[in-house]
């Protein structure tokens, strides 16, 4: 009985100490005017929708250096691999935006590792018409090239620049 109220005394000073550390970004963001949250989270949107376009460009132009160099069962698993990644990187994304918030959703928390057990599925259901390693290639250049991208995308960096004296 000592050792459980010990530690419920340890839980309680460790809250005192750490509590404003540990704070969630709607605590931290409680302060700010509406009109900053509002052009933080339009800038969020735009940087999303760029990256969904970059994730299908190097999707494509991935489809077609594998339907010309490889065969149609490579350039087809490159396709569900590419597929597959954007959904994970959108569900990864879904994800990345609860965290900090109160909104707590295990659903998503779970569904984001759907795609990669979908794509070990397909190939361990289907081996005669996929390949492993396109599919792998394609799960991962598609949103690994685009958030790479993203470096050189200028245009998402206007607000900033513009924000500083």
């Amino acid at each position: 009985l000592d050792n459980s109220v010990s530690a419920v005394n340890v839980a309680d000073n460790v809250d005192d100490i750490f509590g404003k550390e540990f704070a969630s970004s709607e605590q931290k963001t409680a302060g700010l005017p509406s009109k900053l949250k509002t052009a933080a989270m339009n800038d969020y949107a735009q940087l999303r929708s760029t990256f969904l376009a970059d994730s299908l460009f190097v999707s494509s132009l991935g489809f077609s250096l594998a339907w010309y160099f490889g065969s149609f069962k490579d350039a087809s698993s490159f396709a569900i691999g590419s597929a597959l990644g954007i959904c994970y990187s959108i569900l990864l994304g879904r994800y990345v935006e609860k965290i900090g918030t109160s909104q707590k959703n295990r659903t998503i928390d779970t569904l984001r590792f759907a795609p990669v057990i979908i794509l070990v599925a397909l190939y361990g259901k289907f081996k005669l018409y996929f390949s492993i390693i396109p599919e792998l290639m394609g799960f991962a250049t598609s949103y690994q090239i685009a958030t790479l991208l993203q470096i050189f995308n200028q245009s998402l960096y206007k607000s900033e620049e513009s924000q500083q004296p």
